[in-house]
């Protein structure tokens, strides 16, 4: 998903909305199979794997056998800026991070028309109780204003 500009901050209060709070990242779809990422496409199409500071993500033994998910290459804790990433992920031992915040296929099933909720659910528990290096799901809250600074 796209983000899009708050034109109201009354939408805020309504607890109907899921916010996530914004990284300067590059998007990246990963893909897994046999338990080993396989693929890191940016929106571009450019496979992300290829850069030395993104290798990491091929040593992980992934808990399930494949999928395919959404999330955001961060440099950092994710605020770095997106020229950070740009020098992070081209650096071997890159100060890099995977952040994901959608499940697109689990296993050979596609989940797309899953509910965001259940699909959320879902990537909740593939990460949880896995010791995953450097991949997080991104936080997400109800409460949209306790994402704004104080």
């Amino acid at each position: 998903m796209l983000c899009e500009c708050l034109t109201s901050l009354s939408r805020l209060a309504d607890r109907a909305y899921i916010a996530e709070p914004k990284l300067d990242g590059q998007r990246a779809q990963l893909h897994v199979h046999g338990e080993r990422a396989v693929a890191c496409y940016s929106r571009r199409g450019l496979d992300l794997l290829e850069h030395a500071g993104m290798a990491w993500l091929r040593q992980i033994a992934w808990p399930f056998r494949s999928a395919i998910f959404d999330g955001e290459a961060c440099a950092g804790d994710g605020h770095e800026g997106i020229q950070a990433v740009f020098t992070e992920r081209k650096r071997a031992g890159g100060d890099m991070a995977l952040v994901l915040f959608d499940l697109l296929h689990l296993d050979g099933k596609r989940v797309m028309r899953e509910p965001w909720r259940d699909r959320r659910k879902r990537l909740e528990d593939i990460l949880a109780g896995h010791q995953l290096p450097r991949v997080a799901a991104v936080p997400v809250t109800d409460d949209a204003p306790t994402l704004l600074p104080a």
